[in-house]
């Protein structure tokens, strides 16, 4: 008990040290998982923030101007990092074309994002999300691609969770819930169906 509160006391910190840009996107209930900042000899840093919703970039540039970029984890269709024997590579593609590309993170800081990004997709996802793992000579790759088990479950309990995989739900409860999914745009046509053909097969 007394860790949990340690660990969201870090949390509320990390949050309060945002620049307020980012603060104002963020929603009240969105944990901030981890931040990552830039370090140059420039006045202004780039930051990479985790959420348990998306992820978010963001630009601070001179006399008040700055580029912030959100990549929520419904949207996400590709999330790949490279690590090599002198740099790496942190990638994002999001639904539509959308990239970002981050060359600036260190070799323990890429696999420490990558699996808080892992571990939040699997919070809000329908099933568990797998990575694809490529070793090569003088490095390693670690992907997720987007599959139709990621699903968004948030708002649709009061707890803010939802799973196809629970037992104690009727069939029923989880067809209804997963049209609010679809209603509530968080889902797309295509996911729906997929979901409900599993649902369905499960009887």
């Amino acid at each position: 008990m007394h860790d949990s509160r340690q660990i969201k006391e870090v949390k509320l910190k990390m949050r309060e040290k945002l620049p307020t840009p980012i603060l104002k996107v963020l929603h009240p209930d969105e944990e901030v998982l981890k931040v990552m900042r830039q370090i140059t000899l420039a006045r202004w840093p780039k930051w990479l923030i985790i959420t348990s919703k998306r992820i978010v970039y963001y630009d601070q540039k001179m006399l008040g101007r700055y580029e912030l970029r959100d990549f929520p984890y419904s949207k996400i269709e590709l999330i790949l990092c490279r690590v090599g024997l002198l740099a790496t590579l942190f990638y994002v593609r999001k639904e539509g074309g959308e990239e970002l590309k981050i060359p600036w993170l260190k070799k323990t800081e890429i696999r420490s994002v990558f699996e808080t990004i892992y571990n939040a997709l699997n919070r809000v996802a329908i099933e568990p999300v797998s990575i694809k793992k490529k070793k090569f000579l003088i490095g390693e790759e670690f992907i997720l691609e987007k599959p139709a088990e990621v699903v968004s479950r948030m708002a649709v309990t009061g707890e803010g969770a939802w799973s196809a995989r629970s037992e104690s739900k009727s069939v029923e409860e989880r067809l209804r819930r997963l049209k609010e999914l679809l209603e509530k745009g968080l889902i797309t046509q295509e996911e729906y169906e997929y979901h409900r053909k599993r649902i369905l097969e499960s009887i």
